[in-house]
């Protein structure tokens, strides 16, 4: 096997020397079709890996917005049940319309406790509709805590 030198030397007729690209076969200049398609091919998969990865990326950050917007509506219609003195309107409840189309109902079932004189056993129940969505199941958060 005989090694072609990348450069040769030719001398020019004013007798100058200079450094010309040596003869190489028709296969070395550059890349075949089928090496083109498969880079692509690949290029291709690659981007579709990373574009689905950035749809689901962004999916959860919208779910997590989502989330953490009813568990505000939740804290805030406990803090209304917690707030209400009389004990018949905080079984009855309230409903109430939040940020971003949302319509929050909530009611409790409150009871006394056998042993301790003045702890109550609450069982706290809060719908959340969005006001475009009107065919789905509501959200539906139950918690059951003590009061004093």
């Amino acid at each position: 096997m005989t090694m072609r030198p990348l450069f040769s030397v030719r001398i020019r007729r004013s007798g100058e020397r200079a450094l010309a690209p040596a003869a190489t076969p028709a296969a070395a200049r550059g890349f075949s079709l089928v090496e083109v398609l498969a880079a692509l091919a690949i290029f291709a998969m690659a981007f579709i890996v990373i574009l689905s990865t950035y749809a689901n990326i962004l999916n959860s950050y919208e779910g997590i917005r989502r989330s953490r917007d009813a568990d505000e509506d939740v804290k805030f219609a406990r803090a209304a049940l917690l707030a209400e003195p009389d004990i018949q309107k905080a079984q009855d409840g309230d409903e109430f319309d939040s940020t971003d189309d949302r319509h929050v109902r909530w009611s409790s079932t409150i009871e006394p406790s056998d042993t301790i004189a003045d702890l109550f056993s609450v069982a706290f129940e809060c719908e959340i509709t969005t006001a475009g969505q009107n065919n789905s199941e509501p959200e539906k958060v139950t918690e059951t805590f003590m009061v004093l």
